[in-house]
């Protein structure tokens, strides 16, 4: 790839302007190469997941760009080919884009499309018989709706990564917004008045019980009891569902859920479905569909001896400290020094 592609639009023509940015680029290739050389978690991230994080962020970024500044009304030079949003480069290299809970969410849609896959390339797996599909046509109203939801934020979301942004928490959305708004008015030199207006409509018409996880958590609370089993089985239920039935189990959030399944180890899975009450055969069951020849020897035989001899209150005990961990990591990122699940 022709490394000038990645060039900012005012440096194509400006010598100088080019060495002072390649020198600047030194000082920060530094520091990039001592955080990747010095990982505080068990595994250094891998260009997979890297991509896939840079690659959704930046697609909500343009999306949400083309919500607040349409081409005819952007107040901007246009973006050459493959350039990508007008605020992307500011917003990068500010560490605006950096915030946990952003990297958080990024890295959750990762895990969910890798274990989707894998559901996916599961025998006998059929998304117009899984449980979302069969509710449509369900006697029960909320039953019915909470399906037709579900099954629609799936579809939209699988369109194109550009929908994402639909899916933020609140507090993520609101901050992303505002943020490319403060850049695109930099960018301007201007007080663009349609950006602000644009950005308060594109949150207004933000609805969180239409996301994917509201709709997956409703519809596991109206399904009546007798699919208890099946929305345990992720071939039958989909992701989205099992994934809401297990946070309901267990009192964790969807996507932390959809990262601790996602993660490199099966006991966080164990232990949830422990919690949520599957027995030995069927959890393992669930574990080899999403970690397969991941398995190692040593985590089959701990699994083996201790699933079903591990007291269920203890597990609830140490999810509450997971989740605690994770929110006062989400908020405060700064302020733990400890290991974080």
């Amino acid at each position: 790839m022709d490394r000038d592609l990645k060039l900012p639009v005012y440096l194509e023509d400006d010598l100088l302007a080019v060495a002072r940015y390649y020198a600047h680029d030194s000082k920060a290739q530094c520091i990039d190469v001592s955080k990747m050389a010095f990982p505080t978690g068990h595994f250094i991230p891998s260009e997979e997941m890297l991509s896939s994080v840079s690659t959704r962020l930046k697609a909500m970024v343009e999306a949400i760009e083309l919500r607040i500044a349409p081409p005819p009304t952007a107040g901007l030079a246009a973006q050459p080919d493959g350039r990508g949003p007008h605020s992307w480069d500011m917003l990068s290299r500010s560490g605006f884009l950096k915030e946990p809970a952003l990297i958080d969410f990024l890295l959750a849609r990762f895990s969910e499309s890798r274990l989707e896959a894998k559901i996916a390339g599961a025998d006998d797996v059929n998304v117009t018989e899984q449980l979302p599909a069969l509710c449509l046509e369900n006697d029960d109203l909320n039953v019915a709706e909470m399906a037709q939801a579900l099954l629609a934020s799936e579809s939209l979301n699988r369109r194109s990564h550009k929908n994402l942004y639909r899916e933020l928490p609140p507090e993520s959305l609101h901050q992303l917004v505002w943020r490319v708004v403060a850049a695109l008015q930099i960018l301007s030199g201007d007080k663009n008045e349609t950006h602000i207006s644009n950005a308060k409509l594109l949150l207004s018409e933000q609805d969180e019980a239409q996301t994917r996880r509201a709709a997956a958590r409703k519809l596991a609370l109206f399904l009546p009891a007798t699919y208890d089993a099946e929305v345990l089985v992720p071939q039958k239920a989909g992701l989205s569902l099992f994934t809401a039935k297990l946070a309901a189990h267990t009192g964790l959030e969807h996507d932390h859920i959809l990262r601790l399944i996602g993660g490199h180890s099966a006991a966080p899975l164990a232990m949830m479905l422990r919690v949520a009450g599957l027995d030995r055969e069927n959890a393992m069951a669930v574990i080899c569909l999403f970690k397969g020849f991941e398995l190692t020897p040593h985590e089959v035989t701990i699994f083996d001896t201790g699933y079903d001899r591990t007291d269920p209150a203890d597990i609830r005990a140490e999810l509450s400290s997971w989740a605690e961990q994770r929110a006062r990591f989400l908020a405060f990122p700064g302020g733990l020094n400890g290991d974080i699940v």
